[in-house]
């Protein structure tokens, strides 16, 4: 996948944890466009909706049950991108949502419970149901869960999914609150324990049946996977995965020696999976010693 012409293998090499991040931050002037190795972005100023309040309005005096509803997926201060839209409908077709890209990319429109909805690039979602108000809130919540991976961090760039993982926060709290999503650090931990890297589609699969059933800790077996298919879309040899699959019996390798380019990849996914798992030490610690 490529993102504003960055190549889309998502090796962390320029400093970022994906192509999609890259490029946000790269938008905001926090990165330079020479850190990628393999080309050269294309870089366009993103166009950011305004933040406001949840609306729900009822268009129509002679059918009071339709509801209309606009949600800005970002608050005041947002510089980056809000929500990757690649991202975004491949989580939908994960869910079997009939969805489909429009405007070059900068809308997706989908079909969620009984509402229409359309995703913007901008930051801005529209739902609309002919059904009921309640109805209407019900779909809005279904389809935050779905694309909640891909909303991005307004502190960072940073994707959910990543947040989650590399820093152990969450974001975006307001979305959060009306979607119902609740999460805690020791959700997170025992997701990941004992996992096996290489079955990355069983724990996709797993997360797909817990957030249908809107179980927030599907948000984060999904997280993984995702992060786990970035890392064998890269084609690791097997001394890399190995360091990986030790990393979820919560064992860090000191380095990996390997100028394979999936290394640096495997040693950031390896570490914040080992950190997680050890307990609460900050992931921003360099003192970390293997054990004996």
């Amino acid at each position: 996948m490529s993102w504003a012409g960055l190549p889309g293998y998502d090796c962390w090499l320029c400093g970022a944890p994906s192509c999609s991040t890259a490029a946000r931050l790269m938008e905001a002037g926090e990165l330079s466009p020479e850190s990628c190795p393999f080309s050269k972005p294309v870089l366009r100023k993103p166009w950011i909706t305004e933040p406001t309040p949840i609306r729900i309005i009822h268009p129509c005096p002679s059918e009071p049950q339709t509801t209309e509803i606009s949600l800005s997926l970002v608050q005041k201060g947002a510089k980056y991108r809000p929500i990757d839209m690649d991202l975004s409908i491949e989580l939908l077709n994960f869910f079997a949502v009939r969805a489909r890209s429009m405007a070059r990319g900068q809308i997706i429109s989908a079909d969620i419970g009984r509402s229409s909805v359309q995703i913007y690039a901008s930051g801005r979602i529209m739902l609309r149901n002919e059904i009921s108000s309640q109805s209407a809130l019900d779909d809005l919540k279904k389809c935050l869960f779905y694309i909640m991976p891909a909303v991005v961090c307004q502190n960072d760039a940073y994707l959910f999914l990543e947040e989650i993982i590399y820093k152990r926060k969450v974001c975006q709290e307001h979305l959060m609150e009306i979607a119902g999503i609740k999460l805690d650090l020791n959700d997170i931990r025992s997701a990941i324990e004992g996992v096996e890297p290489e079955n990355y589609e069983i724990l996709l699969k797993e997360g797909i049946n817990r957030i249908k059933k809107l179980d927030s800790t599907g948000l984060i077996l999904i997280s993984i996977s995702i992060e786990l298919r970035r890392v064998f879309l890269l084609n690791p040899p097997k001394e890399i995965v190995d360091v990986l699959r030790r990393s979820f019996s919560g064992y860090l390798e000191r380095e990996v020696k390997s100028d394979h380019r999936s290394s640096t990849r495997v040693m950031k996914l390896s570490e914040a999976v080992a950190r997680i798992l050890e307990g609460d030490i900050p992931a921003t610690d360099k003192n970390r010693t293997d054990p004996e």
